[in-house]
């Protein structure tokens, strides 16, 4: 029996805009305001053994700041300090179901200084900086973000299979107002204070709802948490529940990073093949694949698929589970079945909408060099134009 070899082809372009002279923090600002910044951790979760994520100290010394879908649920929670090496025990003091917030007391508290709220709104275009423990990493770092345009309403954010998923939980409100980002959270910075160029607070990191193999993340106005300081809600098992919408924020390890041109792709977690449709915004797509795997009697929401992503911008790449990715140059490659099926993973950062067909042509044209092989769209595979998604990406 003779096997034809398939060549599968992937090219991610990123369009960048240029942007006004960056007005971010100093350094003396950024390691001032991280002293009040904690690594929150959570074990004994039932749908999770331990969780990792960021919080901050807030009012007062014994009192931190942070996601609640990170906590819900969870027996034994604890904070760490680095600014002063120690860990404490700690509670869940008061919840905010509509926001995902949580007010957490700590044990005994370690004098830390508590962030100051900032006076006034970020602005559309303004720098932001998170501070926080990104994929449970042991020191805090920082992650340079801009306020973007669009609607405030976490609705308008997210697409219908997702707004369906939370409607049902009931927690967080769609009519949540946010703060939309130009810019990525990645799991760990749930809960991580966003802070403007003086160091003032601004924002509280939040997100993680997954969509497909992507993830979705927004931040909070630091005017919610007011009403957090102020509620007498109560954990509920539905906060508990809707607590597992949030997989994608509450991973704890970081993979294998392998660089494909332009970008750094991380293996961030492995997922059933009907755990990515079912929050998939490409119905289409998944209505053909799904056609095919019948035809050929596989049951493939039971294959798996390990999940890497660009951690600077959420552009994210699916695989077959324990494919390896290997970096060839320019491009990255991936083989299967003594090499009858061979992916090529290429990635570049365009500066304009006429350099992406340029960089796409030129990706192709590289490929038929390396194999020898030409070959033309399928129609039955390929869409006539770029595909926008629900937040504007291409």
């Amino acid at each position: 029996m003779k096997y034809r070899s398939l060549i599968v082809c992937l090219v991610i372009l990123l369009l960048l805009i240029p942007l006004a002279l960056a007005s971010l923090p100093s350094e003396t600002t950024l390691n001032k305001a991280s002293q009040s910044v904690v690594k929150v951790l959570a074990k004994n979760c039932g749908d999770h053994p331990s969780r990792a994520a960021t919080g901050f100290v807030w009012q007062r010394a014994n009192q931190v700041v942070t996601a609640l879908h990170v906590v819900a649920g969870c027996d034994q929670i604890s904070i760490r300090s680095e600014y002063r090496g120690a860990v404490r025990g700690a509670r869940l003091l008061r919840v905010l179901k509509n926001a995902d917030l949580a007010l957490l007391e700590i044990d005994e508290p370690l004098d830390l200084p508590s962030l100051q709220k900032s006076a006034k709104k970020p602005a559309l275009h303004d720098d932001l900086v998170a501070l926080g423990y990104e994929l449970a990493a042991p020191s805090i770092s920082s992650k340079n973000l801009q306020v973007s345009f669009g609607s405030s309403r976490l609705a308008d954010l997210l697409p219908d299979r997702v707004s369906e998923e939370i409607r049902r939980a009931g927690t967080p409100s769609l009519s949540l107002e946010i703060l939309r980002l130009q810019g990525h959270l990645v799991p760990g910075l749930s809960g991580a204070p966003i802070v403007n160029d003086q160091g003032e607070l601004v924002a509280i990191g939040d997100g993680g709802l997954e969509n497909g193999a992507a993830s979705i993340s927004w931040a909070l106005p630091v005017a919610q948490i007011e009403a957090l300081t102020r509620s007498q809600e109560s954990m509920t098992p539905t906060i508990i529940a809707a607590s597992s919408h949030f997989a994608a924020s509450l991973e704890t390890s970081r993979g294998q990073s392998v660089v494909c041109g332009d970008m750094t792709f991380t293996k961030l977690r492995t997922r059933l093949y009907g755990e990515l449709a079912a929050s998939s915004d490409d119905p289409v797509g998944l209505a053909q694949i799904q056609q095919m795997a019948q035809i050929v009697g596989l049951d493939i929401d039971q294959l798996q698929f390990d999940i890497y992503e660009h951690l600077d911008t959420g552009a994210t790449v699916a695989l077959p589970a324990g494919l390896a990715l290997t970096s060839h140059g320019r491009e990255c490659t991936a083989s299967q079945y003594q090499g009858a099926l061979t992916l090529y993973l290429g990635s570049s950062m365009a500066r304009s909408v006429a350099a992406v067909d340029t960089l796409s042509i030129q990706f192709e044209n590289s490929i038929a060099a390396q194999t020898g092989l030409g070959w033309e769209p399928d129609p039955i595979w390929s869409y006539p134009m770029a595909q926008q998604r629900f937040d504007g990406f291409r």
